[in-house]
């Protein structure tokens, strides 16, 4: 039996965040490849496959509630892109899972919503997760 992963802890710059649950999602940051087929005569094709460089980032994306202290947390990443670290650590089933995103910028013009359910989406690139 496997168990969900639902409840992970996100430290932004050594600092723990509080983010709204179920918001965290992110990318490996292994790139996608291209595949397509080179044909070799008789009807037989090859495949010729490449990695896609470009593409070889994490993403890294979640939500903070909208407080007068998220807003200044959110501005203060911008600001300090690409010097920011986030780590994502969460366990399920006894088991641990752990990604850390270097070079991190905020990416998005992040828009605040203003009201009772508001929240400030934040998406981020970084090097590859290790």
């Amino acid at each position: 039996m496997q168990y969900q992963l639902t409840d992970a802890t996100l430290v932004a710059n050594n600092e723990t965040v509080a983010v709204v649950a179920d918001s965290i999602s992110f990318t490996e940051g292994l790139g996608e490849r291209t595949v397509r087929g080179a044909s070799v005569g008789g009807g037989r094709v090859e495949q010729v496959s490449g990695d896609n460089l470009e593409t070889k980032i994490s993403s890294l994306k979640f939500q903070l509630p909208s407080t007068p202290d998220n807003v200044a947390l959110a501005r203060s990443w911008k600001v300090n892109n690409p010097l920011n670290v986030f780590h994502v650590a969460g366990s399920a089933g006894g088991k641990d899972m752990t990604r850390t995103f270097t070079q991190a910028s905020v990416v998005n013009d992040y828009e605040v919503e203003v009201g009772s359910e508001g929240n400030i989406s934040i998406e981020v690139k970084s090097n590859a997760a290790i």
